[in-house]
């Protein structure tokens, strides 16, 4: 989510992995494909006498991608637990939630946004006809509001704790909190 173009490279038995993964970014429209080039890679050695050496050579295979329509969103895990940080707020199921709730759930803050990323996120709210959000839309303020390189383990950490959300690998907030009142 953070830059436009990417570049990925498999060589000799990992062409498999790169080809799978650009297959699945472009399936799922993060990506799509702008170059692919094929060749021969001979990395030089020195031997333990100093002396320069050619290693074996591999089959390389290198892909260019850019930025896919729906590449600048959150995807997978991370949208499923704003999906239910959505759902937990929407008390009354309307499908909406002001932009005073929205605002009061702090994302951009609690989710490490930098300042560009505050700034979209104002603009954005400021573009918006209503004064509420839809599903779509509150996906698509998360992603802005989501800093792109947060650990997945900060963001369950995150979910967890300042938003009561399960999540695997942890114990729920509501539970360790009711936990220590036993003690």
């Amino acid at each position: 989510r953070m830059e436009n173009e990417v570049h990925v490279t498999g060589r000799g038995d990992n062409i498999a992995t790169a080809c799978k993964l650009v297959e699945a970014l472009k399936r799922q429209q993060i990506a799509e494909i702008e170059k692919i080039s094929t060749g021969m890679n001979v990395e030089p050695y020195f031997n333990s006498q100093g002396d320069a050496r050619w290693g074996q050579p591999s089959a390389v295979i290198s892909f260019t991608l850019k930025r896919g329509e729906l590449g600048e969103y959150i995807s997978d895990y991370q949208q499923r637990k704003i999906i239910e940080i959505f759902e937990k707020n929407d008390e009354e199921c309307t499908g909406t939630l002001s932009l005073d709730k929205v605002e009061a759930l702090e994302l951009e803050t609690k989710f490490q946004a930098n300042e560009e990323q505050i700034e979209k996120s104002k603009k954005f709210k400021g573009e918006l006809k209503e004064q509420t959000m839809d599903l779509p839309t509150f996906i698509k303020f998360a992603s802005i509001s989501i800093h792109p390189l947060l650990k997945n383990r900060v963001f369950k950490d995150i979910l967890s704790s300042e938003f009561k959300i399960e999540v695997s690998g942890q114990r729920n907030a509501a539970a360790a909190d009711a936990g220590e009142d036993d003690k």
